[in-house]
Parts: C-alpha cells; sequence; structure tokens
C-alpha cells in the first residue's frame, strides 16, 4: 500500500482530535498539580490566567501529533525505520527546542514576567525536564506510527475482503453465463433427439403414432426451451417431463421396454436444475433400448436422505442391457456433469457401477426447497 494523502477536512478533524485529547491532558496536569499545591498553600487558587496559559502550552502539542500523523500517512510506503528516525530527529531537535521557546514566551505574557531572549530560555530549562518532554515527544510519534499502522492494517483487511467478494462475484457472473451456456444448448440437443424419434416413426408408416409423436414432440420442446432458461425448477416438472419423454419412446420402442417410477419423497417443494433427469433417462434408451430387440427394465427411484451436512436427494436410474452394451455418456451426460458442477460445486456426488446384465447409476443432490412467500 503506497502513501496516502491527507484531505483539508481529515488535517482539520486531526488536529481538533489532538487539540481535545492535550487540552484534557493540559487541565488534567493544571488540576494535579494545585490539589497538591493545596496540601503546603492552602490559599492557593486557580485563576483564568491558569487554564489559558496550560491550555495554550499544551495545545501546541496538537500540531506536533498532526504533523506526525500526516508525514507518517503520507511517507509511510518509504520505510517505517527511515520515517520513525527521520520524524525521531525532527521532534526532539527541531520541535522540542521551538516548544520550550514558545512555553517561555507564553508563561512571561500570562504571568507577567519579564521577557527572555530564546537562548536563555534553553538555557534555563532544567535538563529533567527535557528529558521528560524528549519521553513525551517520542511517545507521540510511537502514539501516531501505531495509529498509521493500524489504519493501514485495516484497510489492507478491508481491501482484501473486497477483492476476495469482487473475484467470488466475478466467479458466480462466470458460472452462471457458463451454466446458461451449457443450458442453451441442451434445447437444440434435445431437440435432435426428438426428431430422431420422429424419424424413427415416419418409416414405419404409422400415421396415428406420428401425429401422437409431434404432439408430445412440442409439448416436450416448450418445457425444454423455457426450462434451460432458468437456474432452478420444480422436480414435479421434471418428472412430468421425463414422463412426457418415456410416452414419446413408447411410440417408438413399443413393447421393447418397462418404465417403473418410485417416490420415497414429498416432492411439492423440491428445486432442481432443469433438465436434470431426462438426460439419465434418454441414456438408457441410448444404450439400453436401442440395442436390443429384447424388453429392456428401466427404473428411476427417488429417494431423501438426512446427514449431518443437511438433506440430500438419493437419485438411482438402472437399466438392463441384454445385448451386453454397457457403455454409459455422451453429451448430454457430459453437459450435465458440468452442469452439476457449477450448480453443486462438491456438493454432489454421481457414480456408476452394475455388472453384465444390470448398469446404474446413482446421484445425489443436496435438497433446495422451493419457499413461498405471500
Amino acid at each position: 500500500m503506497k502513501g496516502q494523502s491527507v484531505t483539508p477536512q481529515e488535517l482539520i478533524n486531526t488536529w481538533l482530535i489532538s487539540l481535545g485529547v492535550w487540552l484534557v491532558i493540559a487541565f488534567s496536569h493544571l488540576l494535579t498539580g494545585h490539589f497538591d499545591a493545596l496540601s503546603y498553600q492552602a490559599d492557593k487558587t486557580l485563576s483564568l490566567r491558569d487554564f489559558l496559559y496550560y491550555g495554550s502550552a499544551y495545545a501546541s502539542w496538537a500540531i506536533l501529533c498532526t504533523f506526525l500523523y500526516v508525514a507518517l500517512k503520507r511517507f509511510f510506503d518509504l520505510g517505517i525505520k527511515r520515517l520513525f528516525f527521520a520524524l525521531g530527529v525532527v521532534s526532539t531537535f527541531i520541535w522540542l527546542p521551538l516548544f520550550f521557546v514558545y512555553d517561555g514566551v507564553v508563561y512571561a505574557y500570562f504571568y507577567e514576567l519579564p521577557e527572555r531572549s530564546a537562548s536563555e530560555v534553553l538555557a534555563q530549562t532544567p535538563k529533567a525536564l527535557i528529558f521528560l518532554y524528549t519521553i513525551l515527544a517520542l511517545f507521540c510519534l510511537v502514539a501516531c506510527t501505531a495509529l498509521i499502522a493500524y489504519q493501514r492494517s485495516k484497510q489492507t483487511a478491508i481491501d482484501a475482503l473486497a477483492l476476495a467478494q469482487k473475484d467470488a462475484e466475478n466467479a458466480l457472473v462466470l458460472s452462471q453465463q457458463k451454466l446458461q451456456l451449457l443450458q442453451s444448448q441442451l434445447s437444440p440437443h434435445f431437440l435432435f433427439n426428438c426428431l430422431s424419434a420422429i424419424s424413427a416413426l415416419v418409416r414405419t408408416d404409422d400415421k396415428d403414432k406420428l401425429l401422437s409423436s409431434v404432439s408430445r414432440v412440442g409439448t416436450l420442446l416448450r418445457y425444454a426451451t423455457k426450462a434451460s432458461k432458468e437456474p432452478m425448477v420444480m422436480l414435479n416438472d421434471e418428472l412430468e417431463f421425463v414422463n412426457d419423454y418415456v410416452a414419446l419412446q413408447s411410440l417408438r420402442f413399443a413393447e421393447r421396454f418397462i418404465f417403473d417410477l418410485k417416490l420415497d419423497i414429498q416432492t411439492n417443494n423440491q428445486l432442481v436444475i432443469p433438465l436434470l433427469l431426462q438426460p439419465l433417462i434418454e441414456n438408457t434408451f441410448k444404450h439400453g433400448v436401442a440395442h436390443t430387440q429384447e424388453q429392456v427394465s428401466i427404473g428411476l427411484v427417488i429417494s431423501e436422505i438426512h446427514s449431518e451436512q443437511g438433506k440430500y436427494l438419493n437419485i438411482e436410474v438402472r437399466n438392463t442391457y441384454p445385448c451386453g452394451s454397457s457403455d454409459g455418456g455422451g453429451s448430454s451426460i457430459e453437459n450435465l456433469h458440468d452442469r452439476l458442477n457449477i450448480a453443486y460445486p462438491s456438493q454432489h456426488t454421481i457414480s456408476t457401477s452394475g455388472d453384465e446384465d444390470v448398469f446404474i447409476l446413482k446421484l445425489c443432490i443436496p435438497v433446495t426447497e422451493y419457499k413461498r412467500y405471500d
């Protein structure tokens, strides 16, 4: 952090605060001395000129403190050791002689004493008093240095926090942009799959199925287009979308698969990322049903589990592949992986397992509940 300039307002505020502190010290010194004097001079009284003298003498120290504060703040980047030494020399060898001369003039003025020259004032100042005020001047320097160091440390922490917050905001914006880009890829991909299903039905020359499939494709595309623009959607909507997708595939594959859905949770207030389930079901058709003329069993089980970290949705998709086509993946699954990493960073798990007859995919994500505010 480089040295900082001091605004006129800050300069005035610093001087006023210093002045207030030194006036308190001045009058405390005056009253303490007065009470001590009463022990051996009972008739001693305080006068206005006592207050004026002490106030005027000590008020000059506010100038020193203001000067030290400004110098430290402005030239702190030069190095604290060199700056501390330079200001220590200025305080003891320049400021203190000037203060003693000023104090002598003020004292002579208020108490109507003969004026003395500067050399006489310095020569007559007791060495013990010089030592005491030297310690006081160095204490002012230490106090101002500590104050500046504290302010700079606090400002550094604030700047670091602001930078970290800015980085986090930039990372969040970048993640959101990447998520939007990934989700924008879903609609064209899904459209291609739907057109492939329609194309397969066209070759069967079954007009009824073809008309039904076109209607379902329209419904599916409307949801996919709308949902891909949202950060979260209701799980109920996702389940309805999956059922419509399975219905479309039933027109194409007829009796070649059995789909079973089991829910062990209340789905009324669950939120998930859009098009979470459909790619998983699509994968079973792509790598299971499409590769065999035998009947494939597809199961989707959604349950809720509780742990010390909170509630999680446990999603399990399993399918048989009689032809031994155990490959999984594809662009939709890769897209889903990327979206899960953004939406649930370090909070989700996804795994696959199985044998030569069954392929199982398990996905676990944190529960996000929809909260309605009336």
